[in-house]
């Protein structure tokens, strides 16, 4: 995963050389461009960065359109599982008030587990302090799978036990 390598080494010039490349190659290989993608996000959210912050501004707009196209799709009840879980994974790209809108609808007992698990994965590898109230909220809805990734998500963060522990004591 040239992506992940790249992202993990966290470097702006080799991570916006990487992007643009991308880029220009997703009207052929668009599956391509987008797994890349997704692993300079992963690699690159271990250091608290996202592929946005480090793309040129024509690039951005491509990560934009790609982040609105998995928005779109995640939220489809014609995909198929598959195909939502992936958009889901590709929200990575999507801003967090787009994702706090999201949780609205994807951690809903109506949703595929696959997808709402997909989703709380999403929140836990994103950084954000507000990812806690945003899971505990749809604890009641949710299914045995997308509770039990919940719980592993609330503990994998330190800032998050708080939270979690606050709301077990509710109980």
């Amino acid at each position: 995963d040239a992506g992940g390598i790249i992202g993990a080494g966290a470097k702006p010039t080799e991570c916006r050389a990487f992007l643009d490349a991308l880029e220009k190659e997703a009207s052929v290989h668009a599956m391509v461009a987008e797994a890349g993608v997704l692993g300079l996000a992963r690699g690159l959210a271990r250091h608290g960065q996202s592929p946005t912050a480090l793309a040129s501004p024509a690039t951005q707009q491509w990560l934009k359109a790609i982040a609105d196209q998995s928005q779109v799709t995640a939220l489809s009840a014609t995909a198929t599982a598959e195909q939502r879980t992936q958009a889901v994974s590709l929200l990575t790209l999507a801003d967090f008030s787009t994702l706090r809108m999201l949780s609205e609808k994807l951690l809903q007992p109506n949703q595929p587990e696959l997808v709402s698990v997909a989703f709380i994965q999403l929140l836990r590898e994103r950084r954000e302090p507000s990812g806690a109230p945003l899971l505990l909220k749809s604890w009641s809805g949710l299914r045995p799978a997308a509770r039990e990734a919940t719980v592993t998500a609330l503990i994998s963060r330190k800032e998050w036990l708080e939270p979690l522990l606050d709301a077990v004591e509710k109980q």
